[in-house]
C-alpha cells in the first residue's frame, strides 16, 4: 500500500462519499473509485458499505481509518518541526565552492558568518565538479563561470580577471623576453580543458609546458617554486609575496563569478541568511578580484 491509498480511504471515511472525497483530494470521482475498488481487490476485503447516509467504514476500513490517522498526524508534525527548523537561524547551510576561492577568499568572510549566525554550521564543499542541489550535494554553489546552470537561481556578484605570475627566482633565471615562448609554463591538467585559460595556454604554450596540475593552488604553488610562469585569478596571485605578476589582466580570461541556490531552498531562513551575508561578501571583494587592488 502507498500513502495515496490511505488518503483516499481517509478521505471517503471523513466525507462519506466519493464526491466529497474528490473535492478534498482535488481529483475527479472516476479516480476516487477506481482507487478504491483496486485497494479493495488488492487488500481483498470491503472498505466501506454504501447506505442511505453515504459511505459507511467496515471493520476494516475503520481500522484502516485510524491507521490512515495516524500516519496523517505523524507526517504533519514532522512537516511543522521542519518548517520551524527552516525558519530559525540554525542547522547546517552546506556550501561548494573552489579550491582557491575556499582557500584565498571565503576564510576571513566565514569568520565573520559565524559571528553573526553562531546557529549556523557551515559545511565547505570544496570541488572543481559542479554539485548537484537537486540532489541535495549542497544547498549553495558559489562558482566562477560565465554559464550557471539553468535548473538553479542566483545572481552575477563580481568579475574574476586572471594574467600570468611567476616567482623572482625563476624570472632571474628566464629573462630572454616577454613572449608565450620565452617561458616555462605551468598548465591545469585534462580536467580543465573546457576553460578559456586551459584553451589559452594549450594554443599558445605549446610545447613549452613543464608541469600539469588539477588545482589553481597547486598552479599557484608551483609557480612560487620558481618551476615557470602560471595563469591564475588575480586574487591568488596578487595575494601571494612568492608571486609577481608578469602583465595586466587578460581580458579574454575574466569571467563572472555566481552565488546560486535551487529555487526550492530558498525559503529557508539560514540557507537565505548566508546567501544574503555571501552576496555582500563577494561585493565587497570586487576590487580584489578584479586585480586591482
Amino acid at each position: 500500500m502507498e500513502w495515496d491509498d490511505f488518503r483516499i480511504a481517509l478521505a471517503i471515511a471523513r466525507s462519506g462519499s466519493l464526491a466529497g472525497a474528490a473535492r478534498t483530494l482535488k481529483v475527479n470521482h472516476a479516480t476516487v473509485w477506481r482507487r478504491l475498488r483496486a485497494l479493495e481487490t488488492a487488500l481483498d476485503t470491503r472498505l466501506f458499505e454504501r447506505r442511505p447516509e453515504g459511505y459507511v467504514p467496515t471493520t476494516a476500513g475503520d481500522e484502516l481509518r485510524r491507521a490512515a490517522e495516524a500516519m496523517e498526524s505523524a507526517t504533519d508534525a514532522l512537516d511543522r518541526r521542519l518548517s520551524g527548523r527552516d525558519a530559525r537561524l540554525t542547522g547546517t547551510v552546506r556550501l561548494s565552492t573552489l579550491d582557491p576561492v575556499a582557500v584565498g577568499l571565503l576564510p576571513p568572510h566565514l569568520a565573520r558568518l559565524r559571528d553573526l549566525h553562531p546557529g549556523i554550521t557551515i559545511e565547505l564543499a570544496v570541488s572543481y565538479a559542479l554539485a548537484n542541489l537537486t540532489r541535495r550535494d549542497a544547498d549553495i554553489v558559489l562558482r566562477a563561470t560565465d554559464t550557471p546552470p539553468e535548473t538553479l537561481v542566483g545572481q552575477r556578484l563580481a568579475d574574476v580577471a586572471m594574467t600570468a605570475y611567476a616567482a623572482p627566482s625563476y624570472l632571474a633565471r628566464n629573462n630572454a623576453g616577454t613572449g608565450w615562448s620565452a617561458h616555462n609554463w605551468i598548465a591545469p591538467d585534462e580536467s580543465f580543458a573546457h576553460t578559456p585559460f586551459a584553451k589559452l595556454i594549450a594554443r599558445e604554450a605549446g610545447d613549452r609546458v613543464v608541469l600539469r596540475a588539477d588545482s589553481e593552488s597547486a598552479l599557484a604553488a608551483a609557480a612560487a617554486a620558481g618551476i615557470g610562469v602560471a595563469l591564475l585569478p588575480c586574487f591568488i596571485g596578487d595575494s601571494d609575496a612568492r608571486l609577481e605578476r608578469l602583465c595586466p589582466p587578460l581580458p579574454e580570461l575574466t569571467h563572472g563569478f555566481w552565488l546560486l541556490t535551487h529555487e526550492d531552498l530558498r525559503g529557508s531562513a539560514r540557507i537565505r541568511a548566508v546567501l544574503d551575508f555571501m552576496a555582500a561578501a563577494i561585493r565587497s571583494e570586487r576590487p580584489r578580484l578584479l586585480g586591482e587592488s
